[in-house]
């Protein structure tokens, strides 16, 4: 146990760090969400777009809220290069798909993106509980159920 305690700053270091990543994430989704949802063709994925671009919103001040809570000032962002690579892979299939097939094709490339990010929120909840912030772990947990209810919609 004592070697796991010294490691804690080193912990917390890898918590901002991985928070700082999911910021970025979240915002590269806000313009990624805008451009599927402009290329949808079904009305209710528009809408299943349109809202989880302004739920994602919330995302972001949260995680601003969280970072602001543990760090002096402005918490600079660490580019997200999975949801970075993943953006350019939905504008390759808006590009190369249309009408029904691109609806499917952009519903895969949103689920991939939702994914990602339970992976992540998933993983960032059980480093605050680790790390005893469990202000942040209920945060995260909260914005983590979402993520989960916007892939079931996009199942559905």
């Amino acid at each position: 146990m004592k070697l796991f305690i010294e490691q804690l700053p080193t912990l917390k270091a890898l918590y901002m760090n991985q928070l700082r990543i999911a910021l970025s994430a979240e915002e590269e989704l806000v313009s990624g969400l805008e451009k599927m949802r402009d290329a949808a063709t079904d009305q209710q994925l528009r809408d299943v777009f349109c809202s989880h671009q302004q739920e994602t919103k919330v995302h972001i001040a949260r995680l601003q809220r969280i970072l602001s809570q543990h760090v002096n000032g402005e918490a600079d962002e660490i580019k997200c290069k999975a949801v970075s690579g993943l953006i350019h892979e939905g504008d390759d299939l808006i590009q190369e798909c249309k009408g029904t097939v691109r609806d499917v094709g952009l519903i895969v490339a949103a689920q991939r993106g939702e994914h990602y990010e339970m992976a992540t929120y998933g993983s960032l909840r059980n480093l605050a509980r680790v790390l005893e912030f469990t202000g942040d772990a209920e945060t995260l947990e909260q914005t983590l159920q979402e993520e989960e209810t916007a892939d079931h919609l996009l199942t559905s």
